[in-house]
């Protein structure tokens, strides 16, 4: 009987059914990376209907997801479209929303499978982690990871909560607390993929693998925590110390100024034990309530600038920058203008709230102690550097400055407000 081949497409995502197996294909034409934005997130949606559809009717024993890019699977969500979220009941429902597509794909009730060439980040490591088995490329750029964190939220489309009930606890606090990425090798030893292979077989392999678990077999095994750690985290007293140990960490290494990794230990544990939907509305809340702080509007603004100086050209000739102001305070201003100030420049601190300002003087004071405590900075050299920080609550001054720094927080008609006055 020769192969039934059909195939739906729409340029960043295209659906093939060959022989029984279908092929989710993720390859935006116009980015160099794949990237879960909303229409990719609807497409998806619409095409694992398609899948279900093509399931009940008899012509679909097998999904296969992979990436149509050498060396990249998917970078993770749209960076933008995080950032213009203000209201937490719409982060609530955008990570809902996100959650229920991966929820379908789970209980498409065929086998699935996820085959990571390159870099899987975020919503990427989210959406292969409600897939039954995971293959992965053992190529240098292959790196699987959840670095939500670093933009001052959590894993929301499951990854707080799947992870851990996969992979366990401990390895799963590492990943998700630190933001940190895996290579292949890393993620087969915790148990995130089943196995790892030269790129050249992965997609054979994974049609292989789809086509047996069709008729019957067994998933292949994959490393598992030890029974120690099984028994300790099968009770509240050992999620709790394993939780406890991940907490004193954290605030060991932020002082407790950032709430992203705090709220992500808060959602792991109060989330274990409980039915999946459930610890997936908990895992949503906190998404809504973490990204509008003004601590990941501020790591958004940060990861904003890193990406524009990597896109940069050639540096052009500039004039000598003695004098520097800082609009907006908080750790944010607090921080660029103490390193503004350790870099031998006087710098001129404004915000509209002294609440704000004083929290500005403090971090950057709290910088300076750190450096002389490594002896980078004896101790009158700190204070002279922190007597260059002049605080303000209003322009005065700023006629003579070189350069100005934006550092507002990040709500348009703040920023709209401040370019008026300036």
């Amino acid at each position: 009987m020769p192969e039934q081949t059909s195939t739906t497409s729409q340029a960043t995502l295209t659906l093939e059914i060959t022989g029984g197996v279908a092929w989710l294909v993720f390859d935006d034409p116009d980015k160099k990376v794949n990237i879960l934005s909303t229409p990719v997130m609807e497409r998806l949606d619409g095409l694992i209907g398609e899948v279900e559809a093509a399931a009940e009717a008899g012509r679909v024993r097998a999904l296969v997801v992979r990436s149509g890019k050498d060396g990249s699977f998917i970078a993770g969500a749209n960076v933008d479209e995080i950032a213009g979220i203000t209201d937490p009941e719409e982060g609530r429902e955008k990570a809902a929303q996100g959650q229920a597509v991966f929820q379908r794909l789970h209980r498409l009730g065929i086998p699935t499978i996820a085959a990571v060439d390159g870099t899987c980040l975020g919503g990427g490591t989210e959406l292969i982690l409600a897939c039954d088995v995971r293959l992965a490329s053992d190529r240098d750029e292959t790196k699987i990871g959840l670095p939500e964190i670093k933009l001052g939220i959590l894993p929301g489309f499951g990854g707080t909560t799947r992870l851990p009930r996969l992979i366990g606890l401990i390895a799963a606090s590492d990943i998700i607390l630190a933001g940190k990425a895996v290579d292949a090798r890393k993620a087969q030893k915790i148990g995130l993929v089943h196995e790892r292979m030269h790129p050249g077989v992965l997609y054979d392999r994974a049609e292989e693998l789809a086509r047996a678990m069709a008729d019957g077999e067994a998933a292949p095994s994959r490393a598992e925590p030890g029974l120690v750690q099984r028994l300790a985290e099968a009770t509240p007293p050992g999620r709790n110390l394993i939780l406890k140990q991940a907490r004193k960490q954290v605030m060991k290494q932020t002082k407790g100024k950032y709430p992203a990794p705090l709220k992500a230990i808060e959602v792991m544990k109060r989330s274990a034990g409980k039915s999946l939907e459930k610890a997936l509305a908990i895992e949503a809340r906190a998404l809504g309530e973490l990204i509008v702080t003004p601590e990941s509007k501020n790591l958004i603004h940060v990861f904003h600038l890193m990406e524009a100086a990597k896109k940069a050209g050639p540096a052009v000739a500039g004039r000598p920058v003695d004098r520097v102001a800082v609009l907006g305070a908080g750790v944010m201003g607090g921080g660029i203008a103490q390193l503004l100030s350790y870099r031998g420049l006087s710098v001129r601190l404004k915000d509209i709230d002294q609440g704000a300002l004083s929290t500005g003087l403090r971090h950057a004071r709290s910088m300076f102690d750190k450096l002389v405590k490594r002896r980078k900075l004896r101790r009158r050299e700190a204070d002279d550097r922190m007597n260059a920080i002049s605080p303000s609550l209003d322009y005065a001054g700023f006629g003579t400055v070189d350069l100005v720094i934006e550092a507002v927080v990040e709500r348009m008609d703040v920023k709209k407000s401040v370019l008026r006055e300036t």
